[in-house]
């Protein structure tokens, strides 16, 4: 049986120097050995949700193996797919998000925006983590704007006044985690900074 466990680690920085390299990570993260002493790699589907989690929340999965007694094959037959909830939400202009949050406490969407798509400035009362897929992502905060490209992450801190919106010439994708999770009551909205 797989058991899952997070250990909160400060800084992913050190975790990744103290193996020696994102190679050796990933190798850490997605090997164990069976009852033979073999390695034996674990689906490239799960060391992909693996490295996106450590590297989108700060965590790291530890991931422990133990021997089912009552099990009869090592390969599991539950279907373990999450289908999202998609919503279509109207700011200036419409956009998509599919919605994979498991609970009130983590928040994990991947969002599509057109061209020219903003929200409003607002005070967001949960941190938000994110990897942009393709396209460009502005943050206008009071002082400073910021873009991202595809492959950046970028981070926002609770309570921090901001204006999210599309910054390129071709649609926006990207993928955000929401720790908690997105609630109405947790956003505010203002008509400048």
């Amino acid at each position: 049986m797989r058991t899952l466990k997070l250990i909160h680690k400060p800084r992913l920085r050190e975790f990744f120097l103290m193996l020696g390299s994102i190679r050796e990570a990933v190798h850490h993260l997605t090997t164990y050995r069976n009852d033979f002493g073999s390695v034996v790699l674990i689906p490239n589907v799960f060391t992909l949700l693996c490295f996106l989690l450590v590297s989108l929340t700060g965590c790291v999965i530890s991931i422990g193996i133990e021997r089912d007694e009552e099990a009869s094959s090592s390969v599991s037959t539950v279907d373990k797919r999450v289908v999202p909830e998609v919503l279509k939400i109207q700011d200036n202009v419409a956009r998509t998000m599919l919605n994979y949050s498991p609970n009130d406490e983590l928040g994990i969407v991947k969002m599509v925006a057109p061209i020219g798509w903003t929200e409003p400035v607002r005070s967001i009362g949960f941190d938000i983590r994110g990897i942009i897929i393709s396209g460009t992502l502005g943050l206008e905060f009071e002082n400073e704007t910021l873009k991202f490209d595809a492959n950046d992450g970028f981070f926002i801190p609770r309570n921090t006044k901001v204006r999210i919106h599309n910054a390129g010439d071709r649609e926006l994708h990207m993928v955000e985690v929401f720790t908690p999770n997105y609630k109405p009551n947790l956003v505010t909205d203002f008509e400048g900074f």
